[in-house]
Formats: C-alpha cells, sequence, structure tokens
C-alpha cells in the first residue's frame, strides 16, 4: 500500500463515524486516530511520523473532499 492510499484509507476510517452521524467531527469519536493525527492527543499505538510527514496539516486533509476514484477503490476492497 502507498502513502496516498494509506492516507485515503485512513481518512475514509476517520470519516465513518462522521457520515453515519455519530459525531460533527472525526475527533469527537473516542476511538478515532483522528485526534492523534490532528495533535490532540497522542496515540502510542500509532507511529507519530506515519501520516504527520507527508500531511502536515491533516485537519484541511480531512476536510478536503475525497477524490472518487480513490473512494471507489477503497469500496471495492473492504
Amino acid at each position: 500500500m502507498d502513502g496516498a492510499h494509506l492516507a485515503e484509507a485512513v481518512r475514509y476510517v476517520e470519516l465513518n463515524p462522521v457520515r453515519a452521524g455519530l459525531v460533527r467531527r472525526p475527533e469527537g469519536w473516542r476511538w478515532s486516530s483522528a485526534s492523534h493525527h490532528l495533535g490532540l492527543r497522542r496515540d502510542l499505538w500509532i507511529p507519530a511520523h506515519l501520516l504527520r510527514e507527508a500531511y502536515p496539516d491533516w485537519r484541511v486533509y480531512l476536510d478536503r473532499a475525497p477524490d472518487a476514484a480513490a473512494m471507489d477503490v477503497l469500496r471495492a476492497r473492504e
């Protein structure tokens, strides 16, 4: 899995509770890695550098509309 695919997959998962109407923002979901990626808390299970080097402003990435083709690929591989 390349870095771009990994980032799309992580964003897809982090936005699932938002799409389901369980929270307004991804970091509001207690079990989400979004808080870690946004720098709001540290999760020892997630390598600190995992996405921050390629996506230093994760909030901008989360808020950006996902690429439709990438979403199709993710859904096809669920």
